[in-house]
């Protein structure tokens, strides 16, 4: 399986992005806080969820609000390796 396209609609600084990624590898460059970490978070939420953050501090959802409100949400295209 493979990521073969991110829309974020709302994500922390993100908010009406599209990254399409190509065969091969992909590498996310950019200034010090940029968001980068940002774009990998957005994938493992994705992915896994925003889990359970008891005692731990400020969580994942909290942390990634998007900056001019509104609730997380995107959109994670992936291929198969069957297609």
């Amino acid at each position: 399986m493979t990521i073969h396209e991110i829309i974020i609609n709302g994500f922390g600084k993100h908010c009406n992005v599209t990254i399409n990624f190509r065969d091969g590898i992909n590498i996310i460059i950019g200034n010090n806080e940029s968001g980068k970490s940002t774009v990998i978070n957005f994938i493992y939420a994705m992915l896994y969820g925003f889990g359970d953050n008891r005692g731990k501090g400020i969580s994942m959802r909290e942390k990634y609000t998007p900056w001019d409100g509104g609730e997380c949400e995107g959109k994670l295209h992936l291929l198969t390796d069957e297609g």
